[in-house]
């Protein structure tokens, strides 16, 4: 159940990272760019952008600058550098929130990897505890039936896909003494050579293999 939270949460984080790499995306291709940030940040924060252009517009059909006077020249430069101003404070106050929400986006980038990593090592690890745990058990029963019976349960398991290794993983995490007594079991030539088969694929130098040694040693001998 936790890992299912944590895992809704990554997709809602990965949502909020999509939508900033869409807005990076339209930056890129000029489908975003300074005059469109404009307008949108002007409509954010209820500047009257008509107005402005009205009020401009105005200015420039009003009486030729020749007939007006030094006041009034002076006040429509005024104007025009005021509403230049305005355009220009929106402009960068845009940008600046543009760059603050792509560093916050970047960081929860790197949060969400980093917890992502997290957990596919988490469950790395619980999928090994568990698969772990699972071939404990089997060894267990191995170990508490008959040594002939466990015999004819492994050679079934030998001849199925991946055999070999699942038996030779059954085989190294028995106790010595109880593995030796269920290699004393393959007698038939077939299961002499799938026993010879499955010393040739152990470790060298492990542990186990000594007792696989002997046990071939001990059935030598019997033949003989």
């Amino acid at each position: 159940m936790k890992i299912l939270a944590t895992m809704l949460g990554y997709v809602a984080f990965a949502t909020v990272l999509t939508g900033a790499a869409c807005l990076g995306y339209l930056w890129q291709t000029d489908r975003l760019n300074d005059e469109k940030v404009f307008r949108i940040v002007a409509m954010l924060h209820d500047v009257d952008l008509e107005k402005v252009n009205y009020e401009e517009m105005s200015s420039d059909i009003d009486t030729p600058e020749e007939e007006l006077s030094l006041d009034q020249i002076e006040y429509h430069r005024a104007i025009a550098a005021r509403n230049f101003e305005v355009k220009q404070e929106a402009l960068d106050r845009g940008r600046h929130e543009f760059d603050h929400l792509l560093s916050q986006l970047t960081a929860a980038r790197e949060r969400f990897d980093n917890m992502a990593r997290e957990l596919e090592e988490k469950i790395k690890q619980e999928s090994a505890e568990a698969s772990d745990e699972s071939v404990a058990n089997v060894v267990r029963y191995y170990e508490s039936i008959k040594a002939d019976t466990a015999k004819d349960l492994l050679l079934r398991m030998y001849d199925e896909e991946m055999g070999r290794e699942k038996v030779i993983r059954l085989m190294n995490k028995m106790q010595a003494n109880k593995l030796k007594k269920i290699l004393l079991q393959f007698r038939t030539p077939d299961e002499l050579d799938k026993l010879h088969e499955i010393n040739e694929l152990l470790l060298q130098g492990g542990p186990q293999k000594d007792v696989y040694d002997q046990a071939l040693e001990q059935l030598k001998r019997k033949d003989s």
